[in-house]
Order: structure tokens, then C-alpha cells, then sequence
């Protein structure tokens, strides 16, 4: 994560809408977001995820750079000099406050965590039942493990939004859809109609993707009545994406002079 560039995509670059890159020298990621202010969200999340990333080695290395600064670290004038780390503060007056902040932040987020895993279901991936997922579909109201949230994102912003439960900071509104949804009612929907003897685990193994298509995109195993209700849903939802797209087009074509009309 030390490693990781994150910047927002050119449009010359992709002809995806709300896109940003994650850069590694192994590797090399395009994602995409609902909008441009969960562009802004994203990148500022994974470069304060950089940010304490680099926190722990500086928090890791305190103890030996203190030590050494007090013995060895000497100006001409016999006045001690400070010691500074690679990005020019104080290590000795910059790590207690960075720490404390740190560790407030994930406090926070455990908290939440906590409370988000607590409710009916939670505690297992809304999905395949794997114990303490740490991921989380933030429209669907549902948590994943890490293996399912991979899938999910797949799947599109537009079917399902991926966050996780200990990186990302979450907007009250997800966490109150998490709250107020969780696995057990969500599942009592796109689970309705799955067969008594179904193998959950068997189905899993030999194709996680599909399951969850059938699931979340064709509702195949929720009821009819939910099943009409969420494909018109969608429909209407995928209309507006288009007209919004349509409208951002039009205003980037240059209006015609009446010059080059009358030529």
C-alpha cells in the first residue's frame, strides 16, 4: 500500500465515467465510481490508508531513532539537534499526536464495525457464510467476506457498492442502511424461493460468480413479486445513467459557429 499511486482517470484515457486508477509497480488497477464526489472519496481514502501505512513504520522505528538522536546526534555547538524522518517533521513531537489521531480513527472504526456485525446475520458473509466479514455492499445493506465483495464489485457500482468495514470511512447513510437491512432481511428477499435443499457451499466452490449473478442481477431466487419490482427498478435507474450521459456528451461537443454553417 506504501507503494500505491492513486490518481483520477483522463477521460482520454477510458471511456469510463468516474474512474480512478490505483498504480503499483506489480500491478495496475482501473476502478470505477458512481460519482465524481466518490471519485474525491476514494482516492482521499486510499491516500490516507498510504498516509498510515507509513505511520506504522515511523511508529515502528521510534523507539530506535529516539535513542540514537539522544546519544549520537549532536550539533558543533553542544546543542541537541532533532531528528527528522524522510518527510521532514519531528519524529519525537509529531508521533505521539499522529499516533493518538491514528489510533482514535481506528477506534472509530471498530466501533462501527462491531456494531454493523452485531445485527441478525452479519456476522456471516450475506453470501457464502464465511464468519467476521470485514466488507460490506453499502446500497444492498448486506456485509461480505473478502472472497465476495471481489465478486460484487464485478458485478458494477450500479448493482452493487463495495466498501470495507476497516479502510473506508462510511457515510452515515450506509452505515444507517447496513442498520436498518443486514443479512437476515435482505437474504428473506433474494433468498426467498432458493430449494430447501440447497448446498450452499457446494454452489459456492464450483462457481461464486454465477451464484451471485443469479442472485443480485437476474433475482432468480427471490420471489416474483420482488423480482418485477427490482428489474423495473433497475431499468428506470439505467435510463437516467443514460440521459445523464447524453446530457454530459452534448455539452462537450463545441457549439457549431454560424461561420462554418454558411460554408
Amino acid at each position: 500500500l506504501r507503494l500505491c499511486l492513486v490518481k483520477q482517470a483522463l477521460s482520454s484515457e477510458t471511456d469510463r465515467m468516474f474512474a480512478f486508477r490505483v498504480i503499483h509497480p506489480n500491478n495496475h488497477l482501473l476502478l470505477q465510481a458512481e460519482s465524481s464526489a466518490e471519485v474525491d472519496e476514494w482516492i482521499a481514502a486510499l491516500q490516507s490508508a498510504s498516509v498510515h501505512a507509513f505511520d506504522d513504520v515511523k511508529l515502528a522505528a521510534a523507539p530506535f531513532v529516539s535513542a540514537r538522536s539522544r546519544s549520537t546526534h549532536c550539533s558543533p555547538m553542544g546543542s541537541p539537534r532533532l531528528s527528522h524522518n524522510a518527510f521532514g517533521s519531528n519524529l519525537q513531537t509529531d508521533l505521539p499526536q499522529q499516533r493518538s489521531s491514528s489510533m482514535a480513527n481506528l477506534d472509530q472504526r471498530d466501533s462501527v464495525t462491531d456494531e454493523i456485525q452485531a445485527i441478525g446475520g452479519n456476522d456471516e458473509c450475506a453470501d457464502c457464510g464465511a464468519s467476521r466479514p470485514k466488507w460490506a455492499s453499502v446500497n444492498l445493506g448486506i456485509t461480505l467476506c473478502i472472497e465476495c465483495s471481489g465478486v460484487h464489485r464485478s458485478l458494477g457500482v450500479h448493482v452493487s457498492q463495495v466498501r470495507s468495514l476497516t479502510l473506508d470511512t462510511l457515510r452515515d447513510e450506509w452505515v444507517r442502511a447496513l442498520r436498518d437491512t443486514g443479512n437476515c432481511r435482505a437474504n428473506a428477499q433474494f433468498e426467498e424461493c432458493l430449494p430447501k435443499d440447497f448446498d450452499r457451499q457446494a454452489v459456492i466452490a464450483a462457481d461464486r460468480l454465477s451464484f451471485v449473478q443469479r442472485k443480485y442481477i437476474d433475482f432468480e431466487f427471490a420471489n416474483e413479486a420482488f423480482r418485477t419490482c427490482m428489474l423495473a427498478m433497475r431499468e428506470q435507474e439505467q435510463e437516467q445513467r443514460r440521459a445523464r450521459n447524453r446530457s454530459q456528451s452534448d455539452q462537450q461537443i463545441p457549439p457549431t459557429s454560424p461561420e462554418s454553417v454558411g460554408s
